[in-house]
C-alpha cells in the first residue's frame, strides 16, 4: 500500500467552507479514485494545522492523486487552505483494531 500524506495550514476565518468543501467535494472524489483504501482528514485546532493520510492500493493510484491535488492547488488557496508538504510514501506497516470496536 501506498499513501498521501499532506500537511495544511489552515485560514481559520474560511473554516466553515473548507469543512463544507471536504465533505461535498474533496471526500467524495477521493474515495472515487481508483485504488482507494481509505482516507483520514484531521485539524488541529491549536496550530491551525491541517494532516491528511489517503491510502491507496498501488503506488501509481497514490501518484495519480497526488497529481491532482498539485493541480487543484490555485483553487485549495481561494479556501484558505496552504500545502505545507504532499508526500507519497510507501506504508510499511498498519495494525487493524482487532475488536473492531471504533
Amino acid at each position: 500500500m501506498h499513501a498521501v500524506v499532506g500537511i495544511w495550514t489552515l485560514d481559520e476565518v474560511l473554516r466553515e467552507e473548507q469543512l463544507r468543501v471536504l465533505h461535498e467535494e474533496v471526500v467524495p472524489r477521493t474515495v472515487g479514485m481508483p485504488g482507494f483504501v481509505c482516507g483520514y482528514w484531521t485539524h488541529d485546532p491549536e496550530t491551525g494545522k491541517a494532516h491528511s493520510m489517503i491510502i491507496f492500493s498501488s503506488s501509481r493510484a497514490a501518484s495519480n492523486f497526488k497529481a491532482l491535488v498539485t493541480t487543484r492547488s490555485q483553487a485549495i488557496a481561494r479556501l484558505g487552505i496552504t500545502n505545507d508538504i504532499l508526500s507519497s510514501v510507501d506504508v510499511v506497516a498498519s495494525a487493524p483494531n482487532p475488536s473492531g470496536v471504533v
